[in-house]
């Protein structure tokens, strides 16, 4: 899963393959190009984030298997910032 981070209103949008995602204040936009992954994102203040899918996913089912942990944290899972030159990702120029 990628989502756009836009650091300058600090909003986050889940990327979409039908639609573009757009920030807050207009700045960062960005979109699914394939059902592979491929994103496209632009704007100076752009950056994509990833999620770790399968330890996403595993971190859901174990909140829906054991609940709430006692420590009131929920459960870690690991999630990245996409680098500029990833095969996953293509920033787009304005």
């Amino acid at each position: 899963m990628k989502l756009l981070l836009c650091t300058e209103c600090s909003d986050v949008q889940a990327l979409s393959l039908n639609d573009v995602a757009i920030c807050r204040c207009g700045k960062s936009r960005g979109k699914y190009l394939n059902e592979a992954g491929l994103a496209e994102f632009s704007g100076e203040c752009a950056h994509l984030i990833g999620f770790n899918n399968s330890s996403f996913i595993d971190a859901i089912y174990w909140h829906l298997n054991n609940g709430d942990r006692s420590d009131g944290m929920g459960r870690r899972f690991e999630a990245f910032i996409i680098p500029e030159g990833a095969e996953t990702a293509i920033r787009k120029n304005d």
